[in-house]
């Protein structure tokens, strides 16, 4: 089952599931991740919308806004976008830029997306949830569901 094809994202993110765990392909490797703690974590970021800080955690895995310095994979440190943007309003010459993105970790492995992306496979997985009944049975059983 596939969760998000290469051609729909500008990661070249290629996710699907063979049975015994999701794969995950990306222009640096391949992670495989445990398909209930990738379910839950799709899952509850649908259910909670904004991560507000807040990460999503299920066994190894993660998930988590970031913001990177412009161009990079290099985390802000805490409170450095405050601080650009405090110089920047003081100098006009100065330039600081950020992206913000969504962090998914497992082990140490991470994988930076954007958050469009992380939107169209956290519905892929409730789509897939939902296709499922024997799955979606059980977390309504749980009350997760």
């Amino acid at each position: 089952m596939s969760y998000i094809r290469s051609t729909s994202n500008p990661e070249g993110l290629y996710i699907y599931g063979d049975g015994e765990n999701i794969i995950i392909h990306r222009r640096h490797g391949t992670t495989h991740v445990p398909p209930p703690a990738f379910e839950q974590v799709g899952l509850k970021y649908l259910e909670w919308g904004v991560l507000a800080g807040r990460p999503i955690r299920s066994g190894h895995l993660s998930l988590r806004e970031v913001t990177l310095f412009h161009g990079t994979e290099r985390i802000c440190p805490r409170g450095h976008e405050a601080r650009c943007l405090a110089r920047l309003s003081k100098s006009l010459k100065r330039e600081c830029r950020h992206e913000r993105r969504m962090l998914l970790e497992y082990r140490r492995t991470r994988i930076f997306l954007w958050e469009v992306t992380w939107d169209n496979i956290a519905r892929s997985i409730r789509d897939h949830a939902s296709a499922s009944p024997g799955r979606l049975k059980e977390r309504r059983r749980q009350g997760k569901g």
